[in-house]
Order: structure tokens, then sequence, then C-alpha cells
């Protein structure tokens, strides 16, 4: 049997003035199918036009436990909800697009006919007055049973005449046009000039057949029965589809919680205002619905839009902790700074940037501000990235022009605007020595930054210590770059400089393509190139491994320490045994000084010492292990991401 997937709500401004009906209807997923519908209601002026109906989809008919949520969040509006006239900047989405409230009680009337036998009346009550009590705690809205009755809810093509009795029955929701076989609830609202004045609700009879699935459907029946439509936040008993009222606002998964969440508490109190619970609470309502950045070019920064936050409450204070973005294209740029605090009608204004990158497509994030009292809040942002990547240049090179100075090489961690740099050569007695830089983008093609080299603990030391680790400026390093294929690097150590040309070192076909950005779930790679150290990441800070992979084959450089505790470097050519398996033979290699002019290559001597073989869980885990000159270990091991969400290779 297919899964049965129902309810709800969608709500749209009608014409026809003082008459208006809003129908909040429901939808139905089935075979990963949705639909949209357009309803017509027929009324007493005639027909009223009420629009495109927007469904979000609620998992309904089943007892079990409620699944995992996201992060909590919010969207806010500064408003008085008695004054309310006209659209604003919503900050829960309301049912007519602006914040229509109850003037009194929602007094609610049941209508037991059609019940199915294995829920009892009972356990309807108790379910309804448990989901109006959540609404009731969250904000100053009051729900209230009335006596039973014998009117029928709205049907679920909106053919009946609108009570005003706020009925909440049970029907056969399975009746075309507009019904389905697996609708679980339809809620219909209808307004008088800006107030709420009905509210029905219909129970399906084929699927809210036990109290768990009637109390997920109440309590969200019951949010769109008090103005509210369905919240942009995921992970909330009100995420849904947004509506037409909200146009731009991006859409969000329902999740089929009995229980109310963050953002729907801020939206219930941002309609009503504070309950008894949280009266003496700061909160924030003046925040957007959502921010559009519109079309930005890979590798550049939007202009940073403002975004004010405004305490609303009457009595007590806003704490703002961090700020921050679920998305690395979207850039807190400063303002409102953690421990800013807000009285009653103060306000701070803080800003956020779109820097799209990866390839380019569709972004959407979520801002996110922390507060001490009833946060933390969240809203949408939306963007799109245009253009081509800008160049990467991760991956080994050695110097141009290719096989000219075998030996000696560098590798290139290249992400965001930073590249983590690992040059192995040789000291003045030929004996295996590596540097480090972390460059920073100057200019175009240029970056720049301090050479360093290091001390540490023994490549087999258990356990290597970090603290132990002793870096060593001992000057600096250029890379300009005049395609991403060529290059310069300049440097200068210990007072010795020197400028040699470079280009990307090709070992084997299927050369990838690296783009920082490409793929926020690092897990998901498929090539294995980059910068790897031990899991979990900086537990062993001051050594590493670089990964080169072209085809199938692994060029594998480890930056560690000799017995000694000097800086050394160890190479591994790896080719697959097994899927997801690599080994191959470990070498030390000896050759000329780094300062050597010219440098002949024909000194250079690599030696086999042993095995490497790594093995990969996924494409951001795995584990490395090695056997030299008979020492053996094996290290988990984890990519070294400095600037999220880190470049992947493909």
């Amino acid at each position: 049997m297919t899964t049965p997937y129902a309810i709800v709500i969608v709500s749209v401004r009608g014409v026809g003035g003082d008459g208006a009906m809003t129908v909040v209807g429901a939808l139905w997923r089935e075979a990963g199918r949705c639909f949209q519908a357009v309803l017509r209601v027929a009324a007493d002026i005639g027909v009223w036009v009420i629009g495109t109906l927007i469904i979000a989809v609620v998992t309904a008919g089943f007892a079990r436990a409620d699944p995992a949520l996201p992060d909590p969040g919010s969207f806010n509006i500064d408003l008085d909800p008695a004054t309310a006239s006209g659209p604003r900047a919503p900050k829960q989405l309301y049912t007519f697009g602006v914040p229509y409230t109850w003037s009194g009680s929602l007094n609610w009337r049941y209508n037991d006919a059609g019940r199915p036998t294995s829920i009892s009346k009972t356990d309807v009550i108790a379910g309804i007055n448990a989901a109006a009590g959540q609404w009731m705690a969250a904000c100053k809205v009051t729900i209230a049973q009335a006596s039973d009755t014998t009117t029928p809810p709205q049907t679920i093509n909106g053919t009946a005449p609108s009570s005003n009795e706020n009925v909440i029955g049970w029907g056969n929701l399975a009746i075309p046009p507009k019904g389905g076989p697996n609708l679980s609830g339809v809620t219909y609202t209808s307004s008088r000039q800006g107030a709420l004045v009905d509210a029905d609700t219909t129970f399906s009879t084929t699927w809210i057949t036990n109290p768990l699935a009637l109390r997920r459907v109440a309590v969200h029946e019951l949010g769109h029965a008090i103005g509210l439509a369905h919240s942009n936040v995921e992970g909330q008993v009100m995420s849904g589809p947004v509506g037409s009222n909200n146009p731009g606002v991006p859409d969000t998964p329902y999740n089929s919680l009995s229980t109310l969440q963050v953002d729907d508490i801020q939206g219930c109190l941002c309609l009503y205002g504070p309950s008894v619970a949280n009266a003496g609470q700061g909160f924030l309502c003046d925040l957007p619905s959502h921010l559009e950045f519109g079309s930005t070019a890979l590798g550049t920064t939007s202009g940073s839009k403002a975004v004010t936050l405004t305490n609303d409450a009457k009595s007590g204070n806003v704490v703002i902790g961090q700020i921050s973005m679920s998305a690395p294209d979207f850039r807190y740029t400063g303002g409102c700074y953690p421990g800013t605090t807000l009285a009653p009608g103060q306000s701070c204004t803080f800003g956020i940037a779109f820097a799209p990158i990866g390839t380019a497509g569709s972004r959407i994030g979520y801002a996110q501000i922390a507060t001490g009292t009833l946060g933390p809040y969240r809203f949408p942002l939306t963007g799109t990235a245009s253009g081509a990547p800008p160049r990467n240049y991760e991956g080994l090179w050695w110097n141009a022009p290719a096989a000219s100075e075998p030996g000696w090489g560098v590798n290139f961690a290249h992400q965001g605007d930073t590249l983590f740099v690992t040059w192995f050569t040789y000291d003045n007695e030929g004996k295996p020595l590596w540097f480090a830089a972390v460059a920073q983008k100057q200019s175009g093609d240029v970056y720049s930054g301090e050479l360093f080299t290091a001390t540490g603990p023994a490549f087999n030391a258990v356990p290597f210590k970090a603290s132990s680790v002793l870096e060593t400026t001992v000057g600096s390093a250029t890379f300009s770059f005049s395609d991403v294929n060529h290059g310069t690097f300049a440097w200068n150590v210990d007072g010795v400089a020197q400028t040699k040309a470079i280009t990307r070192q090709i070992f084997a076909s299927a050369v990838p393509t690296c783009t920082f950005g490409a793929q926020a779930n690092l897990a998901l790679a498929s090539n294995h190139q980059g910068l790897w150290w031990n899991f979990p990441a900086n537990s062993e800070a001051g050594w590493g491994m670089y990964v080169t992979q072209q085809g199938d084959t692994l060029f594998i450089t480890w930056y560690t320490y000799g017995l000694d505790g000097q800086p050394m470097w160890l190479i591994a050519l790896a080719r697959p045994i097994a899927p997801n398996v690599y080994s191959g033979p470990i070498s030390t290699v000896t050759g000329p000084s780094f300062a050597a002019a010219p440098f002949d290559p024909s000194r250079v001597v690599e030696t086999e010492i042993g095995t490497a073989t790594l093995t990969f869980i996924d494409g951001n885990n795995g584990s490395f292990a090695y056997s030299v000159n008979g020492i053996a270990q094996t290290k988990e091991i984890t990519r070294q991401v400095f600037v999220a969400p880190g470049t992947v290779c493909q």
C-alpha cells in the first residue's frame, strides 16, 4: 500500500471583500508525485476566486515516533496584530499574507459523525485540546471547546457555505475533483474586515484512525486556524510550501511532528503576543521573510544586505549571540555582535553578503541568530551563482618544462583564496626536507605567504603529541599563475632566493578538475585528491599527507618527522588492490639541496623502505596503514579543510 501523506494547508487571499475566504487545502503524495490545484468556491456572492492552492505534505495514519529534527528557526515581523492593514514582510508566513487574527476566542465545535471506530471520541477531544494547549502555551491566543454540533465541516471541494461555527469533524477526503485517496486532513478559513471569523477542519476517515495520527494533524491544522501559514524553516510543525502570497520564499518539506518547535512558537508569539509563560522575555519579530541576492558571478561577492533586529517585547531584553550562515555561499559581514543587548524597542543591524562558490546554479541557505531567549531565529537566503568557477590550482606541481628537474615538487591544497603549500625537497646534506606555506591571494592570480619548516615527534610516536611540534619561519614564497597549468614559484629561504617555472605533474590519464565548494558533503567525493591528516581533525596537527589521484593511481607525499624529530617526507605510488583500497611501495629520496643551481636530477636517489595502504570509507574518511623499515602502524585519516566546505576533484 502506498504510504499515506496528507494534510494541508495553504492559504491564498480571495476576492470579495468582507466575504473573503481563504481555502487552506490539502494535497497528497503518491508514488513520489506532488500536485497543485486551483479552487473556485461558490458562495453567496456568486463565485469567489480563491487562487492557487499550495500543498504541504504531512505523513499521517501510522503510530511511529517523531522523526529527527533539523535546527529550529524563525521568520519575524514587526507588527501590532490589532492594526495590521496591509502586506508586510512577515516573520512567519500568515494565512492571508498579512497577520489576521481572531478578535476573541476561537471557539470550536466538534461533529462526531463519521468518526472511525478505531479511535474513540474521548481520544479525539483530548487530542484537539492537547494541540490547542500547545498553541495557548506559546502565545496569547485562546482556543476553546464549545458544545458539539451536527453541522458538518466544509467539504474537501469547498462546496458548503461557511457556517461560522468553527467545526472540527470527519469526512471522505477522496471525493473528486479536489480529493484524493491519501489525504489526511484539510482546513478552510475565512475572514471579514481583516479578522478571522471561521475555521473548519475535516479529518480523513481513512487515515486518521489512531490518537498519534490525530495529534499530528490537529496541531498543524490549528496553526492554520489561528492564522499561520507554512513556515519556511524546515523541521517545524508548520513547515511546508509557502503559498502564492509569499513569492520568492523557498518551500520547506513538512515534518509530521506533534510537538511545537521554536519557529512555530515564534510565529504564534509574533501574531498574538506572549503567553503568560513567555511574558517578560524579549523577542524578535522584525526580520525578513527571506533575502534574495539575485545573480552573482562565482568567485565574486555581492553587496551586503542589511538586516535589522528589534526587540518587540514590552518587557525583557534580547541578548544577541552568534550570527551564522548555514551555507558557505553566504557571509556574515558584521554588526549585532555577540553580547549585544537589546532592551524593548531597541535595534541593531548586521549585514549578509552572497559570495557563491562551486559551480553555477541556485543557492539556498539560512541565517541564524542565536539569542538568550526564545531563539534561535532563522530565515532563508537565496541567490544564483553564475559564470564559470574561478581557477583552482589544487594538485601536484614540479619544475617546468615537465620532467626537467624530477625529484622535488610542490603540492597545492587550494581552498577559497588560500593555498596551503607543501614543498618537498632536500637540505644541504641531501636529506629529505619539507617546507610549508599558507599563501593568500594578493591580486589576480598571485598568492604569497611565509615559508616555514617544523620539527616534531617521530612518525611512529604513540601517542603523537601535537604540542611537541615546533614551527620555524625561514622565509617567504610567492606563486604566480599564467593559467591553470603553468606558473612561477619565487622563494627566499634564509636569504637565499630563487624563482622557478612550474607546471602540473601528470603521471596518469584522467587528470581531474578541482573546484572549491562544488560538494558540501565531502563524504560524497569520488576522487581522493587533497590534503589529509589524522582523524579526528586537528587531533595530531603537525603531520599530513597530500594525495594526488589521476585515474586509479595515487601519488602520496607524507610529511612527517624522522626518528631524530627532524622534518622528513616519504612518497608512495599506490594502485587499487580492492574497491576503495590502494597499496604500493613507500620510498625515501635523497637529492641536491633546494638551493642548488642548477638542480642536478642525476643525484636524486629513491630507496624503497616499506609499503603503504590507503583504505577509504567514503570521500572524506579512511585509514593509512604503513610499514617503514619494519615499523608498522595504522592511522585513521580525514580530509583537512581550512576553508569550508573544501575543494573536491572529479
